[in-house]
């Protein structure tokens, strides 16, 4: 008798920081393949005011040993069991949750390839561009070099031809950044595809483990009422 005493009291204070701890929470979901009924005062023989679902979310304001005061979203209060109560979110939570990364990063990813479409457009768009002055300047140099031979002012003349000399390297210096930064844009958009295959990658194994995670527990928990 004593030894059975002293279990009690040790066990005693245990389940009280177990049911004070649970009860500082802010609130819990049905458990999975539960309909409860709500109680007007603690007990199974108290008259029911309501009922609540599998993973709806449950606000508890009061406890009376093992069961809780808790109010539902639409606002009735009403008693039940704590044991009908968890705190880990449901698993078709954790899955819309998912779902929804998902459909973010499916997106991105559009957006991405839309604006990667729109710069490569624009780099063809310069190109063009820049082939048809290099087109103006082989047609004036040809004419300078007609103009030289024909003309006695020779010295004016080659100062045009220097100076579309200079526009042509500059042009030239400028095709070639744009080049170059067409070919950085094109790096980094393949660096963030493939930052984003691998974000998928590892949503499915999160989404593969917490199913089975979650599979495990409801074969352990089994069926309560």
């Amino acid at each position: 008798m004593i030894k059975k005493g002293m279990v009690q009291m040790v066990l005693l204070p245990v389940l009280l920081m177990a049911f004070c701890g649970m009860l500082e929470a802010k609130g819990y979901y049905v458990k999975e393949r539960l309909t409860l009924s709500l109680k007007k005062f603690p007990g199974d023989s108290s008259p029911a005011v309501g009922t609540v679902n599998s993973n709806d979310y449950l606000e508890v304001r009061d406890q009376s040993g093992a069961w809780v005061k808790v109010v539902t979203p639409k606002g009735v209060e009403g008693w039940t069991s704590i044991s009908n109560l968890t705190n880990e979110s449901p698993r078709s939570l954790i899955i819309e949750q998912l779902n929804a990364k998902m459909a973010s990063q499916d997106d991105s990813l559009k957006t991405l390839q839309e604006t990667n479409k729109a710069l490569e457009k624009e780099n063809r768009e310069l190109k063009y561009k820049l082939s048809n002055s290099a087109v103006e300047i082989l047609k004036a140099k040809n004419a300078f070099q007609k103009l030289k031979e024909a003309s006695s002012d020779y010295l004016n003349l080659e100062g045009s031809y220097n100076k579309l000399t200079e526009t042509e390297k500059l042009k030239s210096r400028q095709l070639d950044d744009l080049a170059r930064e067409n070919k950085n844009l094109k790096l980094s958009e393949r660096v963030k595809f493939t930052l984003i295959g691998g974000g998928f990658i590892i949503l499915g194994l999160v989404l593969g483990y917490a199913l089975n995670l979650l599979r495990g527990k409801s074969r352990q928990t089994g069926y309560k009422l």
